[in-house]
């Protein structure tokens, strides 16, 4: 569970706590909803390993969005595609 932290070098990140929640809230969705078929719709701060990595194992889909620089193998691609 995230706490609530005072302002100091060792506060975690708040991407740091809605990527934990997120890990929470899928394996309370996964007991609850076990067979229909689910898509995760995510800004740019789930598109990171940990969430499709649970994504593909729960056999979810997923879209999510796309910042420069958050995941360096896609921007190149992006960049690729788009010349």
């Amino acid at each position: 569970m995230c706490r609530v932290y005072k302002k100091t070098k060792e506060s975690p990140p708040k991407q740091d706590c809605e990527l934990k929640a997120f890990h929470r809230l899928a394996k309370k969705i996964k007991q609850i909803f076990k067979s229909p078929p689910i898509c995760i719709l995510g800004d740019s701060l789930y598109a990171c390993e940990m969430v499709f990595s649970l994504c593909d194992a729960y056999k979810w889909k997923y879209i999510c969005g796309f910042k420069k620089g958050r995941i360096r193998s896609i921007s190149f691609e992006f960049k690729a595609i788009k010349e």
